[in-house]
């Protein structure tokens, strides 16, 4: 069937296109610049889909704090990394682990 689709031309997947740099500066700047709790509320949730958020919004309902782990390197730079994997609607019986870590930007706070 997919190859069908194929063939067919119509199989074709449109991904948005990546966030430019200049872009992620200016988000950054703009989630850095207030002390405000909403703010930080939206700064916490761009850094979980930009380093966790592999299937977009899916599966952030189920997250908790004890999903994730802060560690420290070997360098001595901190990093938060997720621990619980989450199934996901193509992979449901898999057993690999992501890999994402979120690290320390020093200075920034």
């Amino acid at each position: 069937m997919t190859m069908d689709l194929k063939r067919q031309g119509q199989a074709n997947i449109d991904h948005h296109p990546p966030i430019s740099d200049a872009d992620l500066i200016k988000m950054y700047d703009y989630l850095s610049s207030s002390d405000s709790a909403q703010v930080l509320q939206h700064k916490v949730f761009v850094d979980i889909m930009m380093h966790f958020g592999r299937r977009g919004r899916e599966n952030l309902r189920t997250l908790r704090r004890t999903d994730f782990s802060v560690s420290t390197d070997g360098e001595g730079c901190m990093y938060v990394e997720k621990i619980r994997d989450e199934q996901t609607k193509n992979h449901q019986d898999d057993s690999c682990k992501a890999e994402g870590r979120m690290y320390e930007i020093k200075g920034m706070f």
